[in-house]
């Protein structure tokens, strides 16, 4: 995570047992205040941060991002929003992973961050 939090794109960042490989891309910000078009590391800074500076009792973008891969590594998958969408949830913390499918030819997928928030657990 600290690459991606230094701006770089981590291919492989890690890998979780029956989905595979998630990658942690840049992506974009999205446009303030609820930060609608973003998705990835961008996204998720840009919009904690925000957050944060409205309420400091919230977690920034950085932690917030940094609790990530825990949650990508021990939570549970709560929802499959068909063979795309993934949800994994541990405590309060909700990552949403998207399902992205190689080039024509090359069976391999893997999984992009697309968002991360926080919520009661489900």
């Amino acid at each position: 995570m600290d690459l991606a939090l230094a701006g770089f794109d981590v291919v492989e960042a890690m890998f979780r047992t029956g989905m595979g490989w998630v990658d942690f891309v840049q992506g974009t910000p999205g446009l303030p205040p609820e930060f609608l078009g973003g998705g990835g590391i961008a996204h998720i800074l840009a919009k904690r941060d925000f957050e944060h500076n409205r309420d400091p009792t919230l977690p920034g973008g950085a932690e917030t991002l940094r609790a990530l891969p825990e949650t990508i590594a021990r939570g549970r998958l709560i929802e499959r929003r068909g063979p795309a969408k993934a949800e994994i949830v541990l405590g309060p913390y909700h990552a949403v992973l998207a399902r992205m499918d190689q080039p024509k030819g090359n069976p391999a997928a893997f999984w992009l961050l697309t968002g991360f928030r926080r919520g009661s657990p489900r």
